[in-house]
């Protein structure tokens, strides 16, 4: 027992439950002040770009192209009403079609010529060198003997069109002839300067403004279908747990290898045929044309089947953890719906602040985007530029190294958004947990009712564990099945025995209610205390997610030996030794970064740390209370990580539908309203859908785990756990309510592979033990070495625990 936890006779008093240090209440501090001050700062330098950007910026240029006098077809004044952009040929022309296009001049269109309307457009040729060599002259009293004389040539001169159609809403492209002529020039041209345009333009100018909606309405809409599935699940959640988490899977496993195949067979589709009906369809074809887009469709495809053959292995190893999580689960929605404005309104709000985030932040991008000048000196005569009649526009001086800054400030803010979230959830549960609770009455449903004799034996799974039941009919004709529950949670056991009546009476039970300032105080405890911690949290969090991901999807898709009985036992098989390997690779992955997690953000909340103390505490705590609180704690991880890909696939997809399928996005000619790239903003609906349902999915296990870290750190910091612990929580815990973490509480495993017992121990045990086996096997003792950290507590007949 640790020194201080010595005062568990005590009740702390109201209010002064956390934060805590060392078993003594403390005021909340400020901590992490100089990132909170270099946040401040970094924001300033922010909005004072995007300022300077609205002086000097012109947002247009991201939605029109310029001609070779650098006028925005449709908009600078003398091209008015000319919005499309025309490549002119070159000097060498067959059958109505030039043999090559020249890529500098360009020029603004009222409508894109064709074979029935040509038209002549003014074209600029390119430059001619004229070389001259002069005899003696005299210049102002200076005689010059010999003079090279270098004159340049610039014209414009009306060239007939070529046949031509629209091409991605702004752009005129040759039409090939039914011979083939004119096929070749377009594809160069696809290929060439067009899948050079700029992707941020592109991105910009089919998102839209307020004037030009574009696809900005539907991605909207797509946000709002996302609360909605969310908010389904949720719902669902509390009623069908298992199920809906089994169908998830499974759900999930299909449409990805389903979207894998879709993919994977634009290898046999002709690239160069954009109105095929495939082509048409697949996004990544649409998107990028020629054969990038067939390269990166079976590369995505590859990738999807891959990701789902991940998802297939980890499925099998899930399939019988499933129930160990109902629980858990069930004690958290306690709190969620605890109050209608509480938790369950954070999503909902969290989705609201994103998408005015999303739209202010993409506002300033195009802003920062547009601002350089125009250049005309486009002629180089040995390294000197002259001035000539084309223009082109140009960044100042170091503005790309300012638009670097301004797409990593975006990032920061989401990702200070989402360490936010997660604080002030996790604030919010701590509250409820340390709340009062009070006891209400069921409804009676039946009065006490005799069993009948004859009985059919039957497996109920409750609280996470298995247990034998009886389904019988009771003497009014009900069918029930009946379970003798006995000690619940990991290592609980059935109790033996029949009872002879069933009493559907009146029943107590306790109700908490999340106190109504939670969410509040949370958000003020946020911003006034731990900004700076949130944002060094949010880099360090971000920056080491891919390998805690990566960690847990080796757990997920390796799993455990079936070979080995015990932590301590070697399977010496090949599969076996391959999943020690990639254990310990895994464990050492979260030796280093499993620490820079939302576990910090809890630690913060209850003892009022930096974030670096925090983190470095929180996974050093999770290590060292074990039992069920390390059994049970990111069980719901991978389920949130598939209720995410649900939930952001089946949005991406809805947007991707809209845009391609109704005439106002998918027509050229509807300018104000076409969507030039719908890949692009397809790509932008996942990011904003993934994060509003990840807010919704994280929900329940930020509170999970909010509620395991609190119980096991009350009962390390003195603090009674009976007086606090909610009632359905009280089952899976109620073995360890009081214990000693040194002498109770070991880890019995984690949430993918109850043979991995710690994150650490794991990691920095392996040798040792691969070493003392390799020796053991030399002395032939191997058989006879015992066990000495089992996979769970067991009960011997006279009910004392032991190993």
């Amino acid at each position: 027992m640790s020194p201080h936890a010595e005062a568990a006779s005590a009740d702390v008093p109201e209010g002064q439950e956390f934060p805590r240090v060392n078993g003594s209440h403390i005021s909340r501090k400020g901590t992490d002040r100089k990132w909170c001050f270099g946040l401040v700062i970094y924001i300033s330098l922010m909005v004072v770009a995007v300022a300077f950007s609205i002086w000097k910026g012109q947002p247009k240029r991201l939605t029109h192209s310029y001609n070779f006098k650098g006028q925005l077809c449709g908009v600078d004044d003398g091209v008015e009403g000319l919005d499309f952009l025309y490549f002119c040929g070159g000097k060498d022309w067959q059958a109505g079609y030039p043999t090559h296009l020249d890529y500098n001049s360009k020029t603004c269109v009222k409508e894109c010529p064709s074979a029935a309307n040509p038209v002549d457009v003014a074209c600029l040729l390119p430059e001619t060198h004229q070389f001259s060599v002069e005899g003696p002259m005299t210049d102002n009293n200076i005689e010059f003997l010999s003079t090279y004389k270098t004159e340049v040539v610039q014209s414009v001169a009306w060239q007939s069109s070529y046949p031509s159609e629209v091409y991605k809403g702004r752009v005129c492209v040759p039409v090939a002839a039914s011979n083939g002529t004119g096929s070749e020039i377009r594809q160069q041209l696809i290929d060439g300067p067009l899948s050079n345009m700029d992707t941020l333009q592109n991105f910009v100018g089919s998102f839209g403004t307020l004037v030009h909606p574009r696809a900005w309405p539907v991605l909207v809409g797509a946000a709002v279908l996302a609360v909605i599935l969310g908010v389904l699940y949720l719902l669902l959640m509390a009623r069908i747990a298992g199920p809906l988490m089994f169908l998830s899977l499974v759900t999930t496993i299909i449409v990805v290898f389903g979207l894998g195949f879709y993919f994977f067979i634009g290898l046999f589709f002709d690239s160069t045929d954009e109105k095929g009906g495939y082509q048409s369809h697949n996004p990544l074809f649409r998107s990028v044309p020629g054969l990038h887009g067939k390269m990166n469709s079976v590369f995505f495809g590859l990738l999807l089947f891959f990701l789902g053959t991940c998802l297939v292995f980890t499925t099998m190893n899930l399939l019988s953890k499933i129930d160990e999580s109902v629980g858990m689960i069930s004690a958290s929605l306690d709190c969620i719906f605890s109050s209608c404005c509480g938790l369950m309104m954070q999503p909902i709000i969290a989705a609201a602040i994103i998408i005015a985030l999303v739209c202010v932040l993409i506002a300033g991008l195009a802003l920062i985007h547009s601002v350089g000048y125009m250049d005309d000196t486009n002629i180089t005569i040995n390294g000197v530029g002259i001035r000539g009649l084309q223009r082109t526009f140009k960044w100042y001086w170091g503005w790309n190294l300012v638009n670097v800054f301004y797409l990593l400030g975006c990032w920061w803010l989401f990702e200070i958004c989402i360490s936010y979230y997660q604080y002030v959830i996790t604030f919010a549960v701590c509250k409820w947990y340390f709340s009062k609770g009070h006891s209400e009455k069921k409804k009676s449903s039946s009065p006490g009712t005799p069993i009948q004799n004859s009985t059919k034996s039957t497996q109920v799974w409750v609280s996470g564990q298995g247990r034998q039941g009886f389904q019988t009919k009771l003497q009014n004709g009900q069918q029930v099945v009946v379970v003798p529950v006995g000690k619940k949670g990991p290592g609980g056991s059935a109790a033996p025995g029949l009872p002879t009546a069933v009493n559907f009476g009146a029943e107590e039970h306790e109700v908490k209610t999340m106190p109504a300032s939670a969410v509040i105080a949370g958000s003020a405890s946020a911003f006034t205390y731990h900004l700076g911690s949130l944002a060094k949290g949010a880099i360090y969090v971000s920056l080491t997610r891919i390998f805690r991901l990566l960690s847990m999807g080796i757990r997920g898709v390796v799993g455990k030996s079936d070979k080995r009985g015990s932590f301590d036992q070697e399977d010496s098989t090949i599969k076996g030794m391959a999943i020690q390997v990639t254990g310990l690779l895994a464990g050492l992955l979260d030796a280093i970064f499993a620490g820079y997690s939302k576990n910090a953000y809890c630690d913060i909340v209850l003892t009022s740390k930096d974030f670096a103390a925090a983190s470095r505490d929180a996974v050093e705590f999770i290590v060292g209370v074990g039992g069920v609180v390390a059994f049970l704690h990111g069980t719901c991880t991978m389920y949130e990580l598939v209720g995410l890909i649900g939930i952001t696939g089946i949005c991406s997809m809805v947007t991707f539908i809209l845009l391609t399928s109704i005439d106002a996005f998918s027509n050229p000619l509807n300018e104000n309203t076409f969507v030039a790239d719908p890949w692009l903003m397809t790509l932008l609906s996942a990011l904003i859908c993934g994060i509003i349902s990840y807010a919704f999915m994280s929900l329940i296990n930020i509170t999970t785990d909010g509620l395991l870290y609190t119980f096991a750190w009350a009962r390390h910091e003195g603090i009674k756990n009976d007086k606090y612990v909610p009632a359905s929580m009280k089952g899976l815990v109620a073995a360890e309510m009081d214990a000693e973490p040194e002498k109770q509480l070991h880890a019995h495993g984690d949430k993918l592979n109850p043979f991995h017992g710690q994150y650490t121990t794991a990691f920095t045990t392996a040798a040792g033990n691969m070493g003392t086996k390799a020796m053991g096997t030399m002395r032939g003792t191997m058989g006879t070495m015992k066990e000495h950290m089992p996979l769970l507590t067991t009960t011997n007949p006279d009910g004392m625990q032991g190993h």
